[in-house]
């Protein structure tokens, strides 16, 4: 008798659920995969984008600038200061000494890119496309002479933010209006005038200082310290230890009018919100969750919460982000571990198909952060081109340095990465996927696996391995050892195993040119308990 497993890769990995519960196609484990048409696709590790110099510092935070051309450069920031890199040559842009490299944020408004570090005053960046251009310390009042910026108005803040044309500043420290004396204010929010096109906003005076300004503040006054905001369609969503308010544009005298959700969203950290199609996906305490404006839902409830909560690195879980693959329809979620300080952990989700798998950014180091953008090198002919045809698993498009290409570009060290590769540089990195405790005859006959035809395109050699158990929970005993599989090459697997439930585990090189769509498994009743 033959069973038919296929779309191995519609469920994705489930750790909540029971194994013998899941359905066929289930699996209980895997990692260094992603999911394409149903299909399980070898995927993981990273390569080294820079090999001729590196950054001044260590890297936190990074983000993507463009000039008015449409060209791309990529602006690090660490501990002292900002670079940016294109092609291989990083060029200071901004020098500033002992700074936390992880306390960086930015947002854009047009071609403008806007910096921050609590340690200095808010900074921003325009790209003319000369190489030459430096950041700016922002105005607080710009045209003014001598210059009224923040540094001379004696202000900073925690987090730098965008929406619409205003900037938000969220965690403000200034001075105290009564005593004078600068004050930290964990629940402020100060937002500026609108920014003209490709501008900086001309003040953050509020219309009691400036009548035709729209800038202001508010102290919320309620749910703790800022964690983070984000845009949501028409709204600017600020999270904090225990409140989410929402604040809408109004355009009257009051500009901003509030909402103020009860619930505690629970956002780990700054950079671990992102927002895709009108709602924001973000890491909470324990969960991955979405939000769509008024309530927030589960992704992972009955998927993989158990195994995100237990392996979660308590102490170092404010250090996670989130990032928009926005060429492969995938939101990644990347964390630190136990054992780890900063995230090596990636739990991917395929919001095309709705399915979960997990990936090492990397077994060789650990990412501050990652971002999807534009290659930041040079195009390269055919002839230079350093792939292999028949070995490639998506189309030149897709290929790594070609025109118009995007990548998802992580920060290691003084380094930077492309942590989607078809090339990863970690030696031995291995792609697999496992299913344990599946029922072939239910759970009251006893069954014998005779051989495994697997459905595998590529070119790569891959191994099989597979097992039982004697009752539902019980450990798996593999049968003999693994049996290698060679695709267009190798028609089946040879085994004997026999139990009440049964496990099968593939496995291959991550750097490997093959795609898993299923199995098929032989069988014969072996009698009944």
């Amino acid at each position: 008798m033959i069973i038919n497993l296929r779309g191995v890769g519609e469920v994705g990995v489930v750790s909540d659920v029971a194994a013998w519960d899941l359905p066929p196609n289930g699996l209980t484990d895997g990692r260094n995969f992603r999911v394409a048409a149903g299909k399980i696709q070898a995927s993981g590790g990273s390569q080294k984008v820079n090999t001729a110099g590196q950054a001044r510092g260590k890297i936190g935070h990074i983000c993507q600038s463009s000039d008015f051309e449409g060209n791309s450069t990529w602006l690090a920031c660490h501990d002292t200061g900002v670079d940016s890199y294109f092609d291989q040559k990083f060029t200071g842009i901004f020098d500033y000494a002992g700074l936390d490299e992880a306390a960086w944020t930015s947002c854009k408004i047009g071609q403008v890119t806007f910096l921050n570090n609590p340690g200095i005053n808010p900074i921003y960046f325009t790209d003319w496309g000369s190489g030459a251009e430096k950041a700016e310390n922002l105005p607080w009042v710009a045209g003014q002479d001598p210059a009224c910026d923040w540094d001379f108005q004696n202000a900073s803040c925690r987090i730098l933010q965008s929406h619409k044309n205003f900037l938000f500043a969220l965690g403000m420290t200034e001075p105290d209006p009564k005593t004078g004396n600068l004050t930290f204010y964990e629940d402020r929010v100060r937002w500026s005038h609108p920014c003209e096109p490709n501008g900086v906003p001309y003040t953050w005076q509020g219309p009691d200082e400036d009548r035709s300004s729209l800038a202001g503040f508010v102290t919320l006054g309620r749910g703790g310290k800022v964690i983070g905001a984000e845009s949501l369609r028409d709204s600017f969503v600020i999270y904090s230890d225990e409140a989410v308010n929402v604040l809408d544009f109004t355009g009257d005298a009051l500009v901003w009018r509030r909402r103020t959700l009860s619930q505690n969203a629970g956002l780990i950290g700054r950079d671990a919100v992102v927002e895709v199609s009108g709602r924001h996906y973000f890491i909470s305490n324990e969960d991955i969750v979405v939000f769509d404006g008024n309530q927030t839902q589960s992704l992972m409830h009955n998927r993989l919460r158990k195994r995100f909560a237990t392996t979660l690195n308590e102490d170092r879980r404010h250090t996670g982000f989130a990032t928009h693959h926005k060429m492969m329809g995938e939101i990644w979620f990347c964390v630190a571990e136990e054992g780890s300080d900063e995230p090596n952990m990636a739990y991917v989700l395929n919001i095309r198909d709705n399915t979960w798998s997990l990936r090492d950014l990397s077994t060789d180091r650990v990412f501050s952060h990652a971002v999807y953008g534009n290659q930041p090198t040079e195009t390269i002919a055919w002839e230079d081109w350093p792939g292999v045809w028949e070995n490639e698993r998506s189309t030149w498009a897709n290929a790594n340095r070609q025109p118009f290409d995007g990548a998802l570009i992580g920060a290691s060290g003084r380094d930077v990465y492309n942590v989607d590769t078809q090339n990863p540089e970690e030696a031995g990195l291995t792609t697999f996927i496992e299913r344990t405790n599946m029922p072939i005859a239910g759970h009251e006959d006893v069954s014998t696996i005779t051989r495994i035809y697997p459905q595998v395109e590529g070119k790569t050699a891959i191994n099989v391995r597979v097992g039982s158990h004697h009752y539902a929970g019980d450990g798996t005993r593999w049968a003999g050892s693994t049996r290698s599989f060679t695709p267009g090459t190798d028609r089946k697997v040879d085994v004997r195993t026999t139990g009440e439930l049964h496990s099968w585990r593939i496995e291959g090189p991550t750097n490997g040119n093959f795609n898993i769509s299923g199995l098929d498994i032989e069988w014969a009743p072996a009698g009944g308990r």
